[in-house]
């Protein structure tokens, strides 16, 4: 176990761990039981960041589904970043927040027609469509409310992307329109004209963590923008490029070239705009969500029992794998590896052990760490699992076995708010006719 020099973790004068100057021991002696901890000035920061480094004609929309915590989206609505949703319920969340419709872009795939009605009365920036039936569903809302829709053509690349960790385009694949089947459906889409055609978007893949394969990926996405629009004479008004920043979550990642990413946006555009003068007035958007809010966060459970199994050591948590899915390795992770992760407080040894972490359900998969070497721990002390601020609370199956929610605390520059939710869970009873 070791600290980055210039980690935005530290040990602080009293052996805590600290982030962004807080120690995180004395919140979790407040907090009851297992939490997330987001500083959301962390978000900000990396938000800014980026758009300071990219040309003004490069959007960044955050994909709520990394996390659709409201205070999160009230952040980026401050911010006033565009948004991607992928479903109507994280559509309400947004509006709720005070989110306005023509900043949300709807992408995925399955949309329901409720769904599709609500964006389009309520006049999204765009829907990224997914199948030639979506196309048709859209247009048979669009004339029932006699509503021009906005929409962007979401297309399945021929090529696979490299180095992508996890792979969305290049494949056989529920997501987007085939490249190869894009031209007939742009010529369907062009007849009716209560269907307006924004433009492309192609999200390709997701947990990159090397800058040239994100700069050839977006190079990709120009070049099949050009073959499909601008041989027609086409305007583009908008192309999205997708994301994919990854965050290191493990110990021997390395951090993204950020820097050198956004050198690379700037210098593709550049030179499409120069070279395709029918893309001089498009604006491009990045579609992220893990990368601006993953290390924001941290998730914080107690040891509640350490025993030895057969000479090994097991370390077992109050909370687990029903909180924190992907800390243990269930969430489309391939080779399982020991997420990052620290005691709050370090005991003043220089000793580690190998100790295996687990939390508290009758699973054998709820295994957080194994043979992870960790300075001593003792029943009552907590450990920090960092870069938890993505795909955390919401992608893990909370409601296995019943036990307490964890609770959510965001920390701003003036407060520390909590949110205990309730675990209780509601039933709707109603009987169904037997009737054929």
């Amino acid at each position: 176990m070791k600290l980055l020099k210039d980690s935005i973790v530290r040990i602080n004068t009293l052996s805590h761990l600290e982030m962004y100057g807080y120690d995180l021991l004395d919140i979790a002696h407040k907090v009851e039981g297992p939490f997330y901890l987001y500083f959301m000035s962390a978000i900000e920061e990396r938000y800014r960041t980026l758009k300071e480094h990219l040309p003004e004609n490069v959007d960044i929309f955050y994909a709520v589904k990394a996390n659709p915590a409201k205070e999160i989206l009230s952040l980026f609505k401050t911010l006033k970043s565009g948004i991607d949703i992928s479903s109507g319920g994280e559509f309400f969340r947004c509006m709720s927040a005070g989110i306005l419709p023509e900043k949300i872009s709807f992408s995925g795939p399955g949309k329901s027609n409720k769904e599709l009605s609500e964006a389009i009365i309520n006049r999204v920036f765009a829907i990224s469509v997914e199948s030639y039936r979506e196309v048709e569903k859209i247009l048979e809302i669009a004339k029932s409310t006699a509503l021009t829709t906005n929409i962007m053509l979401r297309i399945n690349p021929t090529r696979k992307p490299e180095r992508f960790l996890l792979k969305m385009g290049g494949i056989p694949s529920p997501f987007g329109i085939d490249e190869e089947a894009a031209p007939e459906m742009i010529k369907m889409i062009k007849r009716h004209d209560l269907l307006n055609l924004r433009g492309i978007h192609v999200y390709n893949g997701t947990q990159c963590l090397d800058a040239r394969a994100i700069i050839e990926n977006i190079t990709d996405t120009i070049e099949i923008a050009k073959r499909l629009f601008l041989h027609e004479g086409m305007e583009l008004k908008h192309i999205n490029l997708g994301g994919g920043f990854g965050v290191p979550y493990y110990e021997g990642d390395r951090e993204l070239k950020l820097e050198e990413v956004c050198n690379g946006v700037k210098k593709i555009i550049t030179y499409a705009q120069k070279t395709s003068p029918s893309l001089k007035n498009t604006q491009f958007i990045l579609e992220l969500g893990r990368f601006l809010v993953a290390q924001s966060g941290v998730y914080v459970a107690k040891i509640r029992d350490i025993k030895v199994s057969r000479g090994k050591k097991f370390v077992i948590l109050d909370g687990g794998m029903n909180h924190h899915l992907a800390a243990s390795g269930n969430l489309g992770q391939v080779l399982r590896r020991n997420s990052i992760m620290y005691p709050l407080k370090i005991r003043e040894t220089n000793e580690l052990e190998s100790v295996n972490i687990v939390g508290p359900l009758c699973t054998p998969i709820d295994r957080i760490a194994t043979d992870i070497l960790l300075p001593e721990l003792r029943i009552g002390d907590f450990i920090g699992i960092l870069n938890s601020g993505a795909y955390g609370v919401t992608a893990s199956p909370l409601l296995f076995l019943s036990h307490n929610l964890p609770s959510e605390v965001f920390v701003t520059d003036n407060e520390i708010k909590v949110i205990k939710p309730s675990n209780g869970i509601q039933y709707e009873e109603y009987t169904m006719s037997s009737s054929v």
